[in-house]
C-alpha cells in the first residue's frame, strides 16, 4: 500500500532574547483563507509541531508569560511539506 499525502506540518522552537528555549509557551497555527486554527504547547525543549494543515497560508502566533506574543504570518504551506519556523520572544510588560 502506498499512503498519500495530503497535508503538511509546521513546527520549530520557541526561544528567549538570550536564545533559551521557553517550554510551555502557546503557539497558534492560523490557515488565513479558512480561519482555522490550531494549537500547540512547546515542550521541555522548546519545541512544537502542528501537523496534517491542509495546504495553503498560514501565519503563527507564539506567547508566553511574561512574554509578548510574535506573529510571523506570509507562511505557505505545501503537500508534503515540512516548515520550520523558529520564534523568539522578547521580554513583556
Amino acid at each position: 500500500m502506498v499512503a498519500q499525502v495530503v497535508g503538511g506540518t509546521i513546527h520549530g522552537s520557541i526561544t528567549d532574547s538570550s536564545g533559551a528555549s521557553l517550554p510551555g509557551a502557546k503557539v497558534s497555527v492560523r490557515n488565513i483563507e479558512t480561519d482555522v486554527v490550531r494549537t500547540a504547547t512547546s515542550n521541555e525543549d522548546g519545541r512544537y509541531r502542528v501537523p496534517n494543515l491542509i495546504p495553503g497560508n498560514y501565519e503563527v502566533t507564539a506567547s508566553g508569560t511574561g512574554f509578548a506574543k510574535v506573529v510571523q504570518s506570509g507562511l505557505t504551506l505545501t503537500v508534503g511539506a515540512e516548515l520550520e519556523i523558529d520564534l523568539q520572544l522578547r521580554v513583556g510588560t
